[in-house]
């Protein structure tokens, strides 16, 4: 996030009032009247062409140099490529000299009136200050100071050294094609509300401030600087501050830099002028603020405003040829762009006979689906200092016994998960100053308890408050290499989560136990199939990135498998991994290797139906599809169906789906009985809700009132689901259906993850292999060998 340039530099428009984001949020609409009858309400506005035609010239495309040439010099023509090997010239004036000008039908032709709306947007709007920020288009609120008006609602004087530090509100302005079923194609503005951080000062003034600022990112604001990113601040040198980044550590003038203004920046920058009880009350002022737009009805409201305002902007003119007019917020109606999903089915025994729609109770009840060794050796690495607290807690999470005997895991990790016992050895961790002397401590501890005759099975490993899990060489990152090499999971515990609130212990070592029992190799539990006439195979792929901050980075992909099997989805204990580069590559032989593995185990015959789905968080190019349906047409004869899907699950994105009848939950109750009384969920569409967005797309709503902490959380982003138009099996119904019961087959808690495991472990897996690959000695090898049972990266 760049800073500002000083206040009189601001633009925006609009005003502020005490307590709210919004100057109008206490102000009731008609808008918001006719709105709260729907059945659902997105975050998008209707536009309505007026004209039936359109005059433009398609051309073939003349070149990427000739291309760039005619937009730079044809100023009063919207020069557009179109998908293919073709242009679009659109006169943006009439007198503008355009050869081979025709009409075009516009229902024919919404993509490229699509373009020359995004494109004209900000000419069309001047006062609100628009600027195009890669696909949309931003408006910052700088007449409103959201950390201003924190400090105030929360009664706390704002100190001098925090003038300049900002937070504003940000509005991303989108314009997208709409396909809905019994609808036809049109066009619409969706609306994504964030915020905008900014530091005003430079470094210099901000050490004059006394500012602490190692750890902060500094970069050089002048638009024609050669090097952007400086790097992150180690320490001061006289006048001059100490920077680690692309070109290793030297020593640069502050003056000419600033900080990168990010939330966990300005929230140091506060935490050192303000003591903690004053920085929590400023942060909860500011939640309450963020509410009344973000969340639940305040969120509505403001999209009531903002279709408001914009349809009052009467009729505009993209081109002379093309006038059009926003109109109001588009609404999707039940049974015809809706549908409900019912909850996701667990299954905790092979024969299908203990079926729970809530894991937790699924486990009380039942047990886990498949169990493993009777008595496990567990090593317990711990700080020495913290011994009889970490005692107590790995006695609770092994034996339970603890509260009122409500909630999960109250008899413990083995009754709950069916071991008889444990074997516990103890590793001591002595104090050492810096995370690089730490992480030699942790090494050191798990080699002097290492007993090769009697390896553990996993370890706990439990780490100090000040412990960050990000630092390469740290002790987490080195005690979780060390145990992998000698093919021994582990499970990192922090020593501020041992000292949680008692109501909330029982969940945290519900958490554990689920991982510790899949790093074991057992199966926690599985979700059913909806669909028992085909064998399916759902890769997922996912990738993460490392090194650098803003040069090449190291990225690796990582591959999850889950396959159906007697009615049942089965989550491959496998870790397929490559570099991103390699990926193609490395998805032509997963398919390979899972088909054959499958083919032989399940013993597949003559007429069976087999189908391969793919999940991935980014598009798949054709050539990538090419080749997977190659992979398998060579594995499997010709007498087996064969079929294909490959679909994108997309996280970020503008789309949100708002329920204007909902009214949320509290804690004392089902349904909100007071209107005094907080409630979370309010307005938010039940988990399972899907939106008909075309023949192709979905949203899907995983996240509800249930899963929400607190009144105050911003309205939960669904997922959007985009099937590619190569795809041979196309039931977009059950592909949504699958994603829901798969965001709800995570082993790393008995909460559902809000995207398909499949994604969500293939992240991991990228994840946990691009940290490793930075320790001397690593060799991934070893999740092949011992460790090809178990869910290591939990």
């Amino acid at each position: 996030m760049s800073s500002s340039q000083g206040a009189a530099q601001r633009q925006g428009n609009g005003g502020g009032s005490e307590g709210t984001v919004d100057p109008e949020s206490t102000q009731t609409s008609s808008s918001y009247q006719a709105v709260r009858n729907a059945d659902f309400i997105l975050s998008c506005i209707r536009i309505k062409l007026l004209n039936n035609t359109l005059d433009a010239a398609l051309l073939p495309y003349p070149g990427d140099d000739a291309f760039k040439k005619m937009r730079a010099e044809m100023n009063d023509v919207f020069v557009h490529r179109r998908r293919g090997e073709g242009i679009a010239l659109v006169p943006l004036t009439p007198g503008a000299n355009v050869d081979n000008l025709c009409t075009l039908p516009a229902n024919e032709h919404l993509g490229i009136i699509r373009a020359l709306i995004s494109h004209r947007l900000p000419a069309l709007l001047p006062n609100l200050g628009l600027r195009r920020r890669q696909f949309e288009h931003e408006r910052i609120l700088h007449t409103f100071d959201i950390l201003e008006k924190a400090f105030e609602q929360a009664k706390i004087k704002r100190p001098r050294a925090c003038v300049g530090l900002h937070k504003f509100p940000r509005t991303g302005l989108t314009i997208q094609l709409i396909k809905m079923p019994s609808r036809e194609t049109t066009l619409g503005m969706t609306i994504r509300l964030r915020q905008r951080y900014e530091i005003e000062p430079n470094a210099k003034d901000l050490l004059d401030r006394r500012f602490d600022l190692r750890g902060c990112w500094l970069y050089d604001p002048a638009p024609d600087a050669h090097e952007k990113w400086i790097g992150r601040v180690t320490g001061i040198a006289g006048r001059y501050v100490v920077v680690e980044g692309d070109q290793g550590v030297r020593h640069v003038d502050p003056e000419r830099y600033r900080i990168e203004a990010r939330q966990e920046t300005l929230r140091n920058l506060l935490g050192q002028f303000l003591r903690p009880s004053e920085l929590n009350d400023v942060e909860r002022a500011e939640q309450q603020l963020m509410a009344s737009v973000f969340s639940g009805d305040g969120y509505l409201r403001k999209l009531c405003r903002m279709s408001k305002e914009f349809r009052n902007r009467g009729v505009l003119e993209a081109a002379p040829s093309m006038r059009f007019q926003f109109t109001g917020l588009l609404d999707a109606e039940s049974r015809v762009h809706v549908q409900r999903l019912p909850p996701t089915r667990y299954c905790f025994r092979p024969d299908r006979s203990a079926i729970h729609t809530i894991p937790s109770s699924g486990l009380e009840q039942y047990g886990p689906f498949q169990r493993c060794n009777d008595t496990p050796r567990i090593l317990v690495v711990h700080p020495q200092e913290f011994k009889d607290e970490i005692k107590m807690f790995v006695e609770r999470l092994l034996h339970g016994g603890y509260g009122s005997g409500r909630g999960p895991m109250r008899r413990g990790f083995l009754h709950t998960f069916g071991f008889t016992g444990a074997e516990l050895q103890w590793a001591p961790v002595v104090y050492s100053q810096g995370a690089s002397a730490e992480a030699v401590c942790y090494r050191r501890a798990i080699q002097d308890a290492w007993n090769q005759s009697n390896r553990p099975e996993i370890a706990l490993v439990f780490l100090r408050d000040h412990t960050d899990e990000t630092v390469l060489g740290g002790p987490y990152i080195i005690s979780k290499a060390h145990l992998l090499l000698n093919g021994v999971p582990s499970q990192e515990v922090r020593m501020d989560t041992v000292r949680s609130h008692q109501a909330g212990l029982p969940y945290i070592l519900e958490n554990i136990a689920i991982a510790m029992h899949a790093k074991l190799g057992g199966t926690p539990w599985t979700v059913l199939s909806n669909d028992s006439s085909a064998r399916e195979i759902v890769l997922g792929m996912a990738h993460a990135e490392i090194g650098p901050r803003f040069s090449a980075r190291n990225r690796y992909m990582g591959i999850t498998t889950v396959f159906s099997s007697d009615g049942s989805y089965w989550l491959a204990a496998s870790s397929g991994r490559c570099a991103y580069e390699e990926y193609p590559v490395a998805l032509s032989r997963s398919v390979t290797e899972i088909l054959a593995r499958l083919k032989h185990d399940q013993a597949w015959r003559r007429g069976d139906r087999v189908r391969l789905i793919v999940h991935t968080r980014k598009p798949l190019k054709n050539t990538d599809i090419s080749s997977v349906i190659h992979a398998a047409t060579r594995e499997l004869s010709t007498d087996i169906c064969f079929e294909t899907a490959c679909l994108t699950v997309h996280r970020d994105h503008p789309w949100k789906v708002v329920e204007p009848r909902q009214n949320g939950r509290n804690r004392n109750s089902a349904t909100n009985s007071s209107a005094n009384t907080p409630t979370r969920g309010e307005r938010v569409p039940s988990r399972g809700t899907v939106v008909h967005l075309g023949a192709r797309q979905r949203l899907l709503c995983v996240k509800d009132g249930t899963l929400m902490l607190r009144d105050t959380d911003p309205m939960p982003q669904p997922l959007r689901l985009e099937l590619h138009k190569h795809s041979t099996y196309e039931n977009m119904n059950a592909l949504t259906r699958q994603v829901l019961d798969f965001a709800g087959l995570s082993w790393r808690s008995s909460r559902c993850i809000f995207e398909p495991v499949t994604t969500y472990y293939a992240h991991l897996i990228a994840d946990h292999i691009n940290h490793l690959s930075t320790v001397e000695g690593w060799s991934d090898a070893v999740i092949d060998t011992q460790l090809a049972g178990s869910l290591w990266f939990l």
